[in-house]
C-alpha cells in the first residue's frame, strides 16, 4: 500500500589517482521509510498532506586529491650542466615522493528525518540528524629532512561532523488563477565536528608548527594562527594565546600562561583554543513575489556564532608601515604615552604580532546574495511584432553584507559585487 519503503546499494570503483595497491573501493547504502499519511488513521486528516519518517545509512568515497601523489615521479636529464648524468648515460631525479598504499577516503553517514507537506500544500520541508565519520583522511605525514622531501600523503586522519538541519517553505498568497503567488523559506543548519584520533603523523605536524612559530621572522611581518590538532577538538579551532590587552604602563602585550601567571613573552607552550570558526547555526532565507508579469526572488544568507582571526587589524593596525598603506587606526588607536589605553602597541614597537586573542572577534553576517526582478510581456499584445515571449531582468549578485567583524575581503579570496540586465526574446 505505499506504507513503507526500503532500497539498498553496492557498487565498487576503481580509479588509477590511487596506490597501485589499493585502486578499488566498494562502497554501500541501506535506506527505510515509513509513509504515515498512507496509515488508515491519518490519510483523511484535511491538515497533513505527506508525513515520512526516514532513516539511511551509508559510506560513500572521495577524490578531492592531486592524481599523482600516490605515484613516485622522476624526471629525466641529460644536460650535463644539470649534473645529471654519469658516463654520459641519462640520469634520472625524484621529484615527487608516492605512496603505493593510498587509498580512498571513507565517509559513513548515517541520517534520520521527516518529510511532511500540511495545510493543504501551503507548508512543506524537512527536518534532519545526522552524523558523518570520515575515515582514511588524507594528511601530509613529515619526513626527516635526508630523505629529500618534507612530506608524504598517507591515509591517518578520522573526523565526525554531526549536526541537524531544518528546511521550511511556505505560501503565503495564492489565487486561483496563479497570477498572483507569495513564497518563502527558510533553513537553518547546526553542525559540529571534532578529530576522533590523534596519530604520530598529527602530532608530529603540531610539533612542525611550533617550530615554525618559534622561528626567525622578519621585521614588519606577522604571523597567522597555525592549524593545530587535537583530540576531542574541532579541526577549525584558533589557537593563539590568551591576552589581556596592552599594559597602560609599558605598552607591551600581557598574556596568560596555561598556568595563569601574567607574562609578557609569547610562547607556542601557552597555546590554547579560544575560538572556533564553526558558527552556532549557520541558513539561508528568502521569498518568490509573484504578481502577473512581475517576480522578485531574494536570497540571503546568514551565520551566527562562529569566531574568526581579524588579520587585517595585525596586517593594516599593528604590524603596518604607517608610510605605506595603513588604516586610519594606525594614527589614533595605537599606545603612545604612559597611561594611554589603547588596543594596539605602539608604532616604535616593530616586534611581529604573533596569534593573540586581542584580535580574535565572533562573527555574525548576513548577506544579500542574489536579487532578481523580472517582468514578462503580455504575449498576447506581442504576436503582432512576430514575438512570443519577452522578459526583461535585473540581476544583482552578492548586493550587500553586514557583519559584526570588520575586515578586509578578497585577500586570500576574490570577491565581485556585480549587476546585470537581461533580456529574454523569443521569436
Amino acid at each position: 500500500d505505499n506504507r513503507y519503503l526500503v532500497d539498498f546499494s553496492v557498487r565498487s570503483d576503481g580509479s588509477s589517482v590511487y596506490g597501485s595497491s589499493k585502486r578499488w573501493g566498494t562502497f554501500g547504502s541501506v535506506g527505510v521509510a515509513w509513509n504515515l499519511h498512507h496509515e488508515k488513521w491519518l490519510a483523511e486528516n484535511p491538515y497533513v498532506n505527506e508525513l515520512k519518517i526516514r532513516g539511511s545509512w551509508g559510506t560513500t568515497g572521495g577524490q578531492n586529491f592531486y592524481p599523482f601523489q600516490a605515484m613516485m615521479m622522476y624526471s629525466y636529464k641529460e644536460s650535463a650542466i644539470d649534473g645529471l648524468t654519469y658516463d654520459d648515460y641519462i640520469g634520472a631525479l625524484l621529484k615527487a615522493f608516492g605512496n603505493p598504499d593510498l587509498k580512498w577516503q571513507q565517509t559513513e553517514k548515517l541520517n534520520v528525518g521527516v518529510d511532511f507537506t500540511l495545510l493543504n500544500s501551503r507548508l512543506s520541508g524537512y527536518f534532519n540528524i545526522y552524523k558523518d565519520v570520515s575515515k582514511s583522511v588524507l594528511i601530509d605525514v613529515l619526513l626527516a629532512p635526508s630523505v629529500g622531501f618534507a612530506s608524504y600523503k598517507d591515509n591517518l586522519g578520522e573526523i565526525e561532523n554531526k549536526g541537524l538541519e531544518l528546511n521550511l517553505r511556505g505560501v503565503l498568497l495564492k489565487d486561483a488563477d496563479r497570477r498572483m503567488q507569495w513564497d518563502v523559506f527558510f533553513n537553518i543548519v547546526k553542525n559540529k565536528n571534532r578529530l576522533m584520533k590523534l596519530n604520530d603523523a598529527l602530532a608530529a605536524y603540531n610539533k612542525s608548527q611550533d617550530d615554525e612559530m618559534n622561528g626567525e621572522i622578519e621585521e614588519g611581518k606577522t604571523r597567522a594562527p597555525m592549524v593545530r590538532y587535537q583530540e576531542g577538538k574541532s579541526i577549525n579551532m584558533i589557537w593563539a594565546n590568551e591576552s589581556i590587552g596592552i599594559d597602560p604602563n609599558t605598552g607591551e602585550e600581557v598574556f596568560i600562561a596555561l598556568n595563569g601567571d601574567k607574562v609578557n613573552k609569547w610562547s607556542t607552550d601557552n597555546y590554547k583554543p579560544l575560538g572556533c570558526s564553526d558558527p552556532k547555526f549557520e541558513g539561508n532565507f528568502g521569498t518568490m513575489f509573484m504578481y502577473k508579469g512581475w517576480e522578485l526572488n531574494a536570497y540571503l544568507y546568514y551565520k551566527y556564532g562562529g569566531y574568526i582571526y581579524n588579520q587585517t587589524l595585525v596586517d593594516k593596525v599593528e604590524n603596518v608601515d604607517p608610510k605605506e598603506n595603513a588604516d586610519r587606526r594606525v594614527l589614533y588607536d595605537r599606545w603612545k604615552t604612559p597611561g594611554d589605553v589603547a588596543k594596539f602597541k605602539a608604532i616604535s614597537n616593530t616586534e611581529a604580532t604573533m596569534p593573540t586573542s586581542r584580535f580574535i572577534e565572533q562573527e555574525n553576517y548576513i548577506t544579500l546574495s542574489s536579487l532578481n526582478l523580472s517582468y514578462q510581456f503580455d504575449a498576447g499584445r506581442l504576436r503582432h511584432y512576430g514575438i512570443e515571449r519577452l522578459k526583461l531582468s535585473l540581476i544583482g549578485n552578492d548586493v550587500f553584507r553586514a557583519s559584526t567583524v570588520k575586515m578586509e575581503r578578497g585577500t586570500s579570496y576574490p570577491f565581485a559585487r556585480n549587476y546585470s540586465v537581461a533580456l529574454q526574446v523569443t521569436f
